[in-house]
């Protein structure tokens, strides 16, 4: 089972080099292979010319102008690979390093969609863990 993560990104390298990180860890822990596509949503934050630099194995994609926005940016992230499963990401997700290893066993045949909640990365009080809201 292939599983792709796709990470729509506008002017947040500064959250991709805190996160991404975390991402790459979790797919080197996990017994599937899983690829990583950040597309960058016409970012004027330098994404463009720094991130091959800071992740260089992580494919990194571009919008354009007419074909903008977050749903724009996972559709393209979504057509450029091949999988099993999408894992869809917010450019500012920490991810533990057993995420995928403890997700597989969720993702069957017989389900259609997979949906978690975790914590804010950036929580409002520091040094505190922020419940986000939806599925727990």
């Amino acid at each position: 089972m292939k599983i792709s993560v796709v990470i729509p990104s506008k002017n947040g390298l500064h959250h991709l080099k805190d996160c991404l990180p975390t991402v790459i860890k979790a797919t080197k822990n996990s017994i599937n292979p899983i690829d990583i596509t950040v597309v960058d949503d016409n970012s004027t934050d330098n994404t463009a010319t720094e991130f091959s630099n800071l992740f260089p194995t992580v494919k990194l994609l571009r919008t354009t102008p007419d074909a903008c926005g977050a749903c724009s940016a996972r559709n393209l992230g979504v057509n450029s690979t091949s999988c099993d499963w999408i894992c869809f990401l917010d450019n500012d997700v920490f991810l533990e390093q057993d995420f995928f290893q403890t997700t597989l066993k969720y993702l069957r045949d017989d389900v259609f969609a997979v949906a978690c909640c975790g914590y804010a990365a950036y929580p409002k009080v520091p040094n505190t863990q922020e419940q986000l809201d939806g599925l727990k």
